[in-house]
């Protein structure tokens, strides 16, 4: 009887040749080449026709971080409102730092959003590329690292959230940058490559509750040191205490709060048991899509490979066991769930939460690992040929990332013409600036539910209703929580701020005694109407728009209207 030839899942791994990876590297660059396409494709749909021109547009929230970009780079200051006092009504200052620059490159207002489109692309697609060269370090199986990168591209709220212009790519590419770099130093050498400090400190400038990836990190140091000993986490603790110095700083200098206004609006001033609540209903939700990724996880760190597998360009057994970076990956991806249910989850619950999505890449790599161990005992059965457990591999790897999608964003990312999200809400609110910016004054006050597109386009000074770029409402303390759009406050609203136009009605402000008495229905459209306020009507610069008594629209005993944003 012959025995069964030796393939790279054997105990003792082979020096890598073209036989052991063959047709891999070929498979990684097909599979990030159709995710670029299909990627490409997806910014085109985002885009708004205006003429015979083209609009591009981000989701809601990240035009308000381009509002601050674009003041910024107009010299008005990273401001709101210019010439107003300064509140700092985004999260992710280094998203909102590149915006600035594509503007005062001499970006368009019409094609700006592109370009961070375009950027978030490359984060996506680096991601993946990276996902698969740590799972290859690990593993020593480019078939699991290329399923790790198909995964990647597979997952449907991880592309569209990128693409939208959510600071989840650059996070997640951060994080698996510096993950890969600590564990090549740790697998090749024995020693913790520090150098995967600099992409992780890198984004707690993107997003500040990074900081709970670097921590993580850090404290791997501290429990397996390396033959250096525990000081060298000297580093990486000054490294953040010096970045949240800085951020810290330029936050009460700028604006007068040590955190951006966000944090106050979402994260204080709310039953904390109801964000509890909020967050784990929202887990629940997404669970039965989470459980293949939770599966592999599970996988990756209950099966063992002995020996430790060898990095593989080295052909040579490996110094150190791959377990304690196995570990940081699980602990990061724990620590992203569980802050999520500490932070009430997100407002979108059908696409799942930013909080965990931007650490999803990491729960794939484990998986993928998991994957390949499962493989590797295939490969002990009589019969299957090396390319049949490279496959088990491949589509092991990937399955976790085909499952990791809600039937929301699986129908928009998948069937290619479906709306993008939020696309005739975009439509809308862009529709009503161009109305804005020829029909009033550019000094006339807009209130906003909205505060994202319209406000950038029509580049007039804007009320946040809901909070996110207003102190006042997002200092409020509240008995209610649902994620982003929990306050409002329409005495200040309407009686301190007094708006020369509200985009319209909701959260009971119809039956509010200052609206009723202020506030004339203005008629935009057969169906459309924004509120003006009767002491503004001049500033109405289109002598033949319909302005209607608030009774033709909005009778006393009408019932309120709902609000899904």
């Amino acid at each position: 009887m012959t025995s069964k030839p030796a393939s790279h899942f054997s105990a003792k791994p082979p020096p890598r040749t073209s036989a052991r990876g063959g047709g891999s590297a070929g498979l990684l660059a097909a599979i990030l080449l159709a995710q670029a396409l299909i990627g490409g494709h997806y910014i085109s749909r985002t885009a708004i026709a205006e003429g015979d021109s083209r609009v591009f547009v981000l989701w809601d929230d990240a035009m308000i971080s381009m509002r601050y970009a674009r003041n910024l780079a107009k010299g008005d200051g990273l401001v709101w409102n210019p010439g107003e006092p300064a509140v700092q009504g985004f999260t992710n200052l280094g998203v909102t730092l590149a915006m600035a620059s594509l503007h005062a490159a001499g970006a368009p207002r019409e094609s700006a959003a592109l370009g961070i489109q375009l950027l978030a692309l490359l984060a996506l697609l680096g991601t993946a590329a990276l996902s698969a060269r740590l799972v290859t370090d690990l593993t020593a199986n480019p078939w699991a690292g290329a399923g790790c990168a198909l995964a990647v591209g597979l997952c449907s709220p991880f592309q569209i959230y990128g693409l939208q212009g959510s600071d989840t790519p650059f996070v997640a590419l951060a994080v698996i940058a510096g993950v890969a770099q600590l564990a090549r130093g740790w697998l090749r050498h024995g020693r913790w490559g520090l150098g995967g400090f600099l992409p992780l400190l890198l984004a707690v400038a993107i997003r500040p509750d990074a900081s709970l990836f670097v921590g993580l990190a850090t404290g791997l140091i501290l429990l397996v040191p390396d033959g250096r000993g525990r000081a060298v986490a000297a580093a990486p603790i000054a490294g953040l205490v010096a970045v949240w110095t800085a951020l810290i700083g330029f936050s009460l200098s700028y604006y007068g709060d040590p955190l951006p206004n966000t944090y106050y609006l979402k994260a204080t001033g709310t039953p904390r048991l109801r964000m509890f609540e909020s967050g784990i209903d929202q887990l629940g939700f997404v669970a039965p899509e989470l459980l293949p990724v939770l599966v592999g996880v599970v996988l990756a760190l209950a099966l063992r490979r002995s020996p430790a597998l060898a990095p593989p360009e080295s052909g040579k057994p490996a110094g150190r066991s791959a377990t304690p970076v196995l570990a940081l990956l699980a602990a990061s991806f724990t620590a992203a769930l569980a802050y999520h249910v500490w932070v009430g989850g997100d407002w979108i619950r059908e696409y799942g939460s930013r909080h965990w999505i931007q650490l999803l890449p990491a729960a794939f790599v484990l998986a993928a690992v998991g994957a390949d161990r499962v493989a590797e005992r295939l490969d002990r059965l009589p019969g299957i040929p090396p390319a049949g457990t490279a496959a088990a591999a491949l589509i092991l790897a990937a399955l976790p990332g085909a499952c990791a999608n809600p039937a929301a964003p699986a129908r928009e990312w998948y069937q290619l013409d479906n709306p993008t999200l939020f696309w005739s809400e975009n439509q809308m609110n862009f529709m009503r600036s161009r109305f804005l910016e020829r029909a009033t004054r550019p000094d006339t006050s807009i209130a906003v539910h909205w505060a994202g597109v319209g406000p950038y386009f029509a580049d007039r000074p804007s009320l946040d209703i809901l909070g996110r770029a207003d102190r006042h409402i997002a200092h409020r303390e509240v008995d209610r929580f649902v994620p982003g759009h929990s306050k409002w406050d329409w005495d200040y609203v309407l009686d301190e701020r007094k708006p020369d136009l509200i985009d319209f009605e909701s959260r009971g402000l119809r039956h509010h005694p200052s609206f009723r008495r202020d506030y004339l229905v203005l008629q935009v459209g057969p169906s459309a109407v924004l509120f003006v306020r009767r002491d503004a009507v001049d500033k109405l610069l289109d002598p033949s728009l319909r302005v209607l008594p608030l009774e033709a629209v909005f009778p006393t005993d009408a019932p309120d209207a709902t609000d899904a944003h």
